[in-house]
């Protein structure tokens, strides 16, 4: 998404704004990794490289949209809200279940892997039904019609 953005405002002769951009990105990217690394270790530098990479992206969307109109409107941004509580959602039950199932052995690892991985899958879908996401109802409408 981010290169396509770059390209965008490459091809509106505008060539500040992604370099701006990655400058905050830069920033932002260090102060979450040192922040996120004191409260969860290692594990907390992709969470911070991928929050960056989300308001990087929303903050480029949010300017093109400044200049090409049509680009972003209203059923987008609450579909992209739905998504987002959906993903908070399933962040926070998976991170609920991590204590649940104790030990340190090689198969309580990986139970404990596939119990989360399994519940994570359950609870977004769970989430994206009850909040009636368009972008799920699409994907379903098509798998259904290639059965046919």
């Amino acid at each position: 998404l981010m290169e396509i953005l770059n390209k965008a405002f490459y091809a509106m002769q505008d060539s500040k704004t992604p370099m701006k951009t990655s400058v905050v990105a830069i920033i932002l990217n260090i102060v979450l990794s040192l922040t996120l690394v004191k409260y969860m270790g290692y594990t907390g530098l992709p969470l911070a490289a991928s929050i960056t990479s989300i308001v990087i992206a929303i903050l480029m969307i949010a300017m093109i949209s400044k200049n090409v109109k049509g680009i972003v409107n209203r059923e987008d941004i609450k579909e992209f809200i739905k998504i987002l509580v959906s993903s908070a959602f399933m962040g926070l039950i998976i991170i609920a279940l991590k204590n649940v199932i104790a030990g340190n052995t090689t198969m309580t690892t990986i139970l404990r892997v596939g119990v989360s991985v399994g519940t994570g899958v359950i609870v977004y879908f769970a989430s994206v039904l009850l909040l009636k996401n368009k972008t799920l109802d699409e994907f379903i409408t098509k798998v259904k019609n290639k059965e046919k």
